[in-house]
């Protein structure tokens, strides 16, 4: 995959605004490289279904590569919110 390609891909993670768009999003890619291990798009789904779920509080163990963990605490918390939790 072209760099064009992914910074494509990455706009589109940015731009999610559901889960269900954000794991389509991650579906592109072959592996998403983090500071020290390349995730595929199943292992960022598990990691992100256990801290919607609750069983892992650490949004620090997805990459920040491509805007993945932001996204992702953005989609958690609009989530939280709605239960009138607090965000994370």
């Amino acid at each position: 995959m072209g760099i064009e390609e992914k910074s494509d891909q990455y706009k589109e993670i940015k731009e999610a605004r559901t889960w269900e768009t954000l794991y389509a999003v991650l579906d592109k890619f072959e592996t998403i490289r983090g500071a020290e291990y390349f995730y595929l798009p199943r292992e960022l789904k598990s990691l992100m279904d256990s801290i919607r779920n609750g069983v892992l509080a650490n949004l620090e163990r997805l990459p920040k590569t491509g805007g993945v963990r932001d996204k992702a605490r953005e989609l958690v918390n609009q989530e939280r919110l709605k239960k009138g939790l607090k965000p994370i």
